[in-house]
């Protein structure tokens, strides 16, 4: 297996991302100069510039020329009424109405870190869409971008399965689906701070699986590949490991045991970025090296269990949030600190 290089990793991914925005722009050009003349001929002098990413798809870009192409006007806040977009527009995608074949797009801070190369916060996006598309009893009132419409009229949108997928946690244990979830820590802030607030955890795997009347549990943590330990005289990633089994004719937990997985870094390298099915899917996985720290066999009630994996997993917040669906209290808001603080520029 060929060393692992972040830094040539890195480069040839933004070589790829750079050869994908061309190829958009250039399979667009028909679609972008149909969008010029359009523009001019409805009295637009501005310069457009035009531009392409994922997580916007192509879009022409000048200074307010949402409110000088469409016609609707906003509220005393900057804000369109929704009602009034929907009898123009079709609300097509999450965070996009569609308009002929101009895309508008829900602003910028609907975003993670407030920022347009980012997908959206989507439990926001898709709470604020319910209310809008489905509760006559209110009056909705969204902010779209001002300085760019999406022309790109494909049904491409980012799916998120680098920060949360997979089956959320249930007190009623017997109800929670099997499979894999996966969190991550957070993608937009600088690896520094994250190593600050997640104690360099980078992310945590779950797993519930079913065998009769047995419910098992699985769970791993993932460190920034800088946290390494000795192990037998060799450098090693330490991964801790935590497995209990659930008893649903019992309706309590009957086993859990903790233990210290070190990966090579080939094993790291390979397993980080995927869940437990990278198991089942390697033909190469071995039984990595690993020592047991404890283990506790009887009756485990669910809230001395959670506690126990919480206290295991210590200074993990995202064990809290698979737990509770939120980060804990502190950590969010110093994070949300740290978002306003590096977001530039405010929508008009």
């Amino acid at each position: 297996m060929s060393e692992y290089n972040h830094d040539e990793f890195v480069a040839e991914h933004q070589r790829q991302l750079e050869s994908a925005r061309l190829k958009k722009l250039e399979d667009h050009n028909l679609v972008i100069e149909k969008f010029k003349n359009s523009a001019f001929s409805k009295g637009l002098t501005d310069p457009i510039h035009f531009d392409y990413s994922l997580s916007t798809g192509v879009c022409a870009y000048s200074k307010s020329i949402t409110s000088k192409l469409l016609t609707l006007t906003t509220d005393k806040d900057g804000l369109y009424k929704c009602s009034d977009l929907l009898k123009i527009a079709n609300y097509d995608l999450p965070g996009l109405f569609l308009l002929n074949d101009l895309g508008l797009l829900f602003s910028r801070y609907f975003r993670r870190g407030y920022s347009l190369h980012a997908n959206w916060a989507p439990d926001l996006v898709f709470i604020f869409s319910r209310m809008m598309l489905k509760d006559t009893t209110k009056d909705c009132y969204i902010r779209l971008e001002s300085d760019l419409f999406r022309i790109d009229q494909s049904r491409v949108e980012i799916i998120e399965l680098d920060r949360w997928y997979g089956p959320e946690f249930k007190n009623d244990i017997s109800s929670i689906p099997l499979g894999c979830t996966k969190l991550s820590a957070l993608l937009d802030i600088d690896e520094r701070i994250v190593d600050f607030y997640f104690s360099q955890v980078r992310s945590l795997d779950v797993q519930w699986s079913q065998n009769g009347n047995i419910k098992t549990f699985q769970a791993m943590e993932f460190k920034s590949s800088e946290a390494t330990s000795e192990y037998n005289g060799d450098t090693r990633h330490p991964v801790r490991y935590l497995h209990a089994e659930y008893d649903l004719s019992k309706n309590h937990f009957i086993h859990t045991d903790g233990a210290i997985q070190f990966l090579t870094p080939e094993e790291f390298e390979a397993r980080k970025n995927s869940d437990f099915r990278y198991n089942h899917k390697s033909s190469k996985h071995q039984k990595p090296d690993y020592l047991k720290i404890f283990k506790i066999n009887g009756i485990i009630s669910r809230d001395e269990w959670i506690d126990l994996v919480a206290h295991f997993f210590t200074g993990n917040p995202l064990v809290h949030e698979y737990f509770t669906g939120a980060l804990p209290e502190r950590t969010a808001q110093a994070i949300e600190a740290i978002r306003a603080k590096n977001s530039h520029g405010v929508p008009s």
